[in-house]
């Protein structure tokens, strides 16, 4: 289906009905994988916002792709929200701070 099994899964369990408590409770390793990249996946942009913010060195940075990422970050956080997916509101929630901060500091030492 081209990506789209999750969508698939997703028709296919609403189609069984409710879940049991069992596989309510059940969670895999993959789902805990999941939960940690969402808390430290935007700790990989970290470095930059600090180093941005601390030598207000903007080379290199360039303001529209900070900004667009950021709107973009608020488009997958309107989907988590919808599909009620906390691993993907979480880590867009922290990339749009991190990149509109980022943003923000392009404007104010640019």
């Amino acid at each position: 289906m081209l990506g789209l099994r999750h969508l698939h899964r997703r028709r296919k369990n609403i189609d069984k009905g409710p879940q049991t408590v069992k596989s309510a409770v059940k969670k895999t390793k993959l789902d805990l994988l999941i939960y940690i990249a969402a808390c430290v996946g935007p700790l990989v942009l970290l470095p930059q916002a600090v180093a941005l913010y601390t030598t207000h060195q903007t080379a290199g940075l360039y303001l529209p792709t900070w900004g667009m990422l950021g709107v973009l970050n608020c488009i997958w956080i309107l989907y988590g929200r919808v599909h009620r997916e906390w691993p993907i509101v979480i880590t867009n929630a922290a990339l749009m701070l991190l990149n509109f901060s980022v943003a923000l500091g392009i404007m104010l030492f640019g």
